[in-house]
């Protein structure tokens, strides 16, 4: 067969999958870390969208995750995407949480 056979990843357009231990978000301010990757889903409990972060934290390998709901944090993640994977922190800054 002369027929180039293709990667299923090459050309797939499921919805992307983050791998990683869940963290809760308070428990990774402050902490410098790495984004890996993020989707925005529906929430099924609320009005507004959410946003799933994959990261690791800076000098260790395992990876993980964070759901929430940070209208700023999804807005940086959208415009910034190009960058990923970017190191970070993740600040609460008044009534809302911000990388820095």
């Amino acid at each position: 067969m002369s027929e180039e056979i293709r990667k299923f990843s090459e050309f797939a357009r499921g919805k992307k999958h983050l791998i990683g231990e869940k963290m809760k978000l308070k428990d990774v301010l402050g902490i410098p870390i790495v984004v890996t990757g993020y989707k925005v889903d529906k929430s099924k409990f609320k009005e507004n969208d959410y946003v799933a972060i994959q990261f690791y934290k800076v000098g260790e390998e395992e990876s993980h995750v964070i759901f929430t709901g940070a209208k700023v944090l999804r807005d940086q993640l959208d415009e910034y995407h190009e960058y990923l994977p970017f190191e970070s922190t993740i600040k609460k800054l008044g009534t809302f949480y911000s990388f820095t």
